[in-house]
């Protein structure tokens, strides 16, 4: 059994594909890699295909009954049986997507359903059952299978000795059952259709499992995390804030030249030597008992590109912004940055508590290391990340890029760090706009 391998989810297309595909996605959110046949069955025989999955490593599945289960002779007389005998093995984790009610009027979840639709001796009762027909029940399936998998990983380690955690972050690209990132948790989002923000419907999957991350972290006994891949930056951004300093130790993140990028705390030197911090237009503030709101643009690329930055500030209006940058010119180093980042998150606490603890609009143009890092040092603040975007809108009279409202993020809120997928999807084209 691989601790890697994917979660099988069996289905009957005519009625459980919308299941099947929620639960897809949030299992990828989550970290788990997902073989789904839509996605994952390669060309050919479909009966041999399917064989070959079953035979290539999950480590684990779930069922999901529906009605019309009881007519797929697919899931009846090939993965079922397969299954049932995987599960023989502890490592193995099958659990059942429940999507059938009891006749009114208690309306409850219909236990024995699956073994009756498949014509099972009491043998799927065994296993546990979450209620497929609501988001609630979807994310306790996710966070069982997610826990299953990191209780694995702790297996390992115990077998080993211990090691870094490894997880790799993903949000551009199809995903795939087998990742080849070679980490214990592969977080993928969906794809956008169109353009170069994330798919809003990813982020609100995000948003649903990130709490689940922390909780999966205890399941594995990590105490350091090795972060690889690249995504979005406010996915970045809150994927750190999922995992504060406080909660987790040693995080580090790995480029893709393979630099390896690490800070510690939040820098309280106040030296200023590192970076140069340009204050722009401060307003007075806003009447008292109205919500402050300020503005940071971390812009640390070598080379300026302020256009989209310029267009927010005529179109906006912030008691406060700052551009900051560091005072050396070039590429940062990945070995020496983590003063860099300490000192720029101890900037951006200081600009909201200066301004009564307002809301922060944060801009980044950065590293992927850097708005995971930045992440995890801005845990006291609320913060609206954006995204850069140049997509060109029919009737806008502004050719510039701008910068998009994206997820508001706050890493001690008690459902979890992102508080608001404020990324909309397009009514008319189903992209995000």
């Amino acid at each position: 059994m691989l601790p890697a391998g994917p979660v099988l989810i069996s289905y009957r297309q005519s009625d459980g594909t919308s299941t099947a595909v929620a639960l897809a996605w949030l299992l990828r959110a989550a970290g788990v890699p997902v073989w789904q046949d839509q996605t994952d069955l390669p060309p050919g025989d479909t009966n041999e295909r399917l064989a070959e999955a079953l035979d290539g490593g999950l480590s684990g599945a779930c069922l999901v009954t529906t009605e019309d289960i009881a007519k797929s002779g697919v899931v009846r007389t090939i993965e079922l049986p397969e299954l049932l005998d995987l599960a023989r093995d502890p490592a193995f984790t099958l659990v059942v997507a429940n999507n059938v009610r009891k006749a009114q009027p208690s309306t409850g979840l219909d236990y024995g359903a699956p073994d009756r639709l498949l014509g099972q001796p009491a043998k799927l009762a065994a296993f546990k059952q979450y209620p497929a027909d609501t988001r609630a029940g979807l994310i306790q399936i996710v966070g069982e299978l997610l826990d299953a998998r990191a209780a694995r990983v702790r297996s390992r380690h115990e077998l080993t000795g211990p090691e870094q955690l490894r997880i790799s972050v993903q949000t551009r690209g199809r995903p795939q059952a087998h990742p080849g990132d070679g980490a214990d948790l592969s977080l993928r989002l969906r794809p956008a259709a169109h353009g170069r923000l994330p798919d809003a419907d990813g982020l609100v999957d995000l948003q649903a499992t990130l709490p689940l991350l922390p909780r999966a972290l205890g399941k594995a006994a990590a105490t350091a995390v090795r972060v690889t891949g690249g995504a979005h930056l406010s996915v970045a951004f809150a994927f750190g804030a999922a995992l504060p300093t406080t909660l987790l130790p040693t995080l580090v993140v790995e480029d893709g030249t393979r630099g390896v990028w690490s800070c510690g705390s939040v820098s309280m030197t106040g030296t200023e030597v590192l970076t140069h911090v340009a204050a722009h237009g401060m307003r007075p503030l806003k009447a008292t008992g109205v919500r402050r709101e300020v503005l940071a643009y971390v812009d640390l690329l070598p080379t300026p590109s302020d256009a989209a930055f310029t267009r927010l500030l005529a179109e906006n209006e912030f008691d406060a912004h700052e551009h900051v940058r560091p005072t050396i010119g070039g590429l940062l180093d990945p070995a020496s940055s983590g003063p860099l980042i300490e000192e720029i998150a101890d900037r951006l606490r200081s600009l909201v508590q200066r301004h009564d603890h307002a809301r922060l609009h944060l801009l980044l143009r950065c590293p992927f290391p850097v708005a995971v890092l930045l992440g995890r040092l801005c845990n006291t603040l609320r913060v609206v990340v954006y995204e850069w975007d140049d997509t060109e809108f029919p009737g806008d009279p502004d050719a510039r890029p701008r910068y998009v409202p994206t997820l508001q993020v706050q890493a001690t809120h008690a459902q979890g760090p992102v508080t608001v997928v404020l990324l909309e999807a397009s009514p008319m084209t189903g992209t995000t706009a």
